[in-house]
């Protein structure tokens, strides 16, 4: 049975998400706000891990095989290295 919860509120706008292991990572951004990736439990919904970004994160995505984070923010790309 899949279990339901709420994270914490300014956690995501980005326009997706993935799941990686227990992990869903997000984004958050806004004009007048600093701006996030955020790694959160999946099973909680807790934050793990709050990373700052220069801009506004739009995507994320995976690279499996390299441990990579890829972001794509309002105006660059960045590569987060996994921990």
């Amino acid at each position: 049975m899949a279990s339901l919860f709420r994270s914490a509120p300014l956690t995501s706008n980005c326009h997706n998400f993935f799941l990686v292991g227990s992990a869903i990572v997000t984004g958050y951004g806004f004009t007048a706000e600093p701006d996030f990736v955020f790694v959160l439990y999946a099973a909680t919904g807790k934050t793990v891990q709050k990373i700052d970004v220069p801009s506004s994160p739009e995507y994320v995505s995976w690279a499996d095989d390299e441990r990579e984070i890829r972001v794509r923010t309002y105006d660059r790309d960045m590569v987060l290295t996994a921990e």
